[in-house]
């Protein structure tokens, strides 16, 4: 199996496991692949914004930037509130892409992430946080 497959199976099996997105960068920081491909439903609706969905981009950008630099794990908290985190995939001492998961909704963050909702300012949203036992589901309806 070719090394790229390997990392999209364990793509697919971290996601299947942990119930949080799992996405592969190569070195030059260009997906590889995702688990779901799609957003969440709080990231979609966050991305109607442009202005949002640039900040969203900054925010990887910057976590994708800092992993590379400290060739380590890098967990940051985006700019709505929720956390993600980055680590290098090394092959004989050599960074060889990256491996992000995220988004997660710590316990004890919804009101920050209620705050920055509100902050955003582009509409009103109603926001429901499911703390199941297996993962946190955080859902965003935007109120016309």
């Amino acid at each position: 199996m070719h090394s790229k497959e390997i990392l999209k199976s364990i793509c697919d099996d971290v996601e299947l496991i942990t119930g949080i997105k799992t996405v592969i960068y190569d070195e030059n920081k260009t997906v590889i692949h995702s688990q779901p491909n799609s957003m969440s439903d709080f990231c979609e609706k966050v991305r109607t914004s442009p202005e949002l969905t640039e900040k969203c981009f900054s925010c990887d950008k910057c976590g994708l930037e800092k992993c590379e630099f400290n060739r380590d794990l890098y967990i940051y908290q985006c700019h709505m509130g929720l956390y993600e985190a980055v680590a290098p995939i090394m092959e004989n001492g050599h960074s060889i892409g990256y491996l992000m998961l995220g988004q997660i909704l710590l316990k004890g963050t919804r009101e920050v992430v209620l705050e920055k909702i509100n902050e955003s300012g582009r509409a009103k949203y109603k926001v429901r946080c499911d703390c199941g036992r297996e993962k946190v589901v955080l859902s965003v309806e935007v109120i016309k």
